[in-house]
């Protein structure tokens, strides 16, 4: 662990929303220690790399993920006219949690974790706000999996507005290109609970079936990536098993019954009436443009 102090920030009054772009206003930090600074870019400024592949290097990693929009192809949703406001509690809860026989702060997680920033929210205001690696609530953050919650409530907007009939639909109803597929042939319900039943693994390794999927996304697009999913390990409907194939295939589905890109889709309907203060980046898939979950 270095000596250098990593800094926590907070505000008395601001506006948040999902993910990426925060706020701007700034208050005296109290510093602490973050885990591996120096491993992760601390020398150099925690500089972004030149492209997506030094995006997940150590020394770039910090760096990049506040500037992925800059690596890759991304689309904008825009900020709301009129920011909703979140107020800053008037004071912080004590929290604690035991590992290895210790009770431990919150405090003592980021001095343990290789967190860049960490916001609680409760009721409508900010009970708890920590930014590590000289991280600010003016950069953006990488959100990552966030983006498959944000698929599903578009999903649940675009039923609310008739544009998706039932959940009970399979999902090449909406996404014809999907037709004959295994995914194309599962209910969306099924989906948005990551229980198609396909043989799919996600362990993060370098050979796992969300590799390949990547892959074969880089290659040919979504829907070839997709309709490489041809076997049901478990009946639909019956097992849990996470996979990020599922979010990739409901955003087909999203784009099939809006007739518009998931992030014009998502920025109209959602992005700005939640009151978001900045604009977001929706990275984009480079093959046919479409957008990553």
């Amino acid at each position: 662990m270095s000596s250098n102090p990593a800094c926590r920030f907070g505000s008395p009054f601001r506006w948040r929303a999902a993910a990426t772009v925060l706020s701007t206003v700034l208050v005296i930090p109290l510093c602490l220690a973050a885990p591996d600074e120096d491993a992760l870019g601390r020398s150099n400024g925690y500089p972004a790399g030149a492209n997506m592949a030094q995006a997940f290097q150590q020394p770039f990693m910090v760096g990049s993920f506040s500037a992925m929009d800059r690596l890759a192809p991304a689309c904008t949703l825009p900020a709301a006219p009129d920011p909703l406001p979140l107020a800053k509690a008037a004071s912080e809860p004590a929290f604690r949690y035991r590992f290895d026989g210790k009770s431990l702060t919150l405090d003592d997680y980021l001095q343990r974790q290789r967190v860049s920033a960490l916001l609680v929210l409760k009721d409508g205001e900010i009970v708890a706000e920590r930014y590590n690696y000289a991280r600010t609530q003016d950069m953006r953050m990488l959100s990552n999996s966030m983006a498959k919650s944000i698929v599903a409530l578009a999903l649940l907007k675009a039923r609310e507005e008739g544009l998706i009939a039932s959940f009970d639909d399979i999902a090449a109803r909406y996404a014809p290109e999907l037709a004959g597929t295994l995914y194309g042939q599962t209910r969306i319900i099924n989906l948005l609970r990551m229980a198609s039943g396909a043989r799919y693994s996600e362990d993060y390794t370098p050979s796992d079936d969300r590799a390949r999927f990547n892959a074969e996304v880089r290659r040919a697009g979504v829907v070839s990536a997709a309709s490489s999913a041809t076997e049901r390990e478990y009946e639909e409907g019956a097992h849990f098993n996470y996979a990020g194939a599922q979010t990739e295939v409901l955003g087909l589905v999203l784009r099939g019954a809006t007739k518009r890109s998931l992030c014009d889709y998502v920025g109209q309907k959602l992005w700005q009436p939640l009151g978001a203060q900045a604009q977001a980046s929706w990275l984009l898939h480079s093959f046919d443009r479409t957008e990553m979950a």
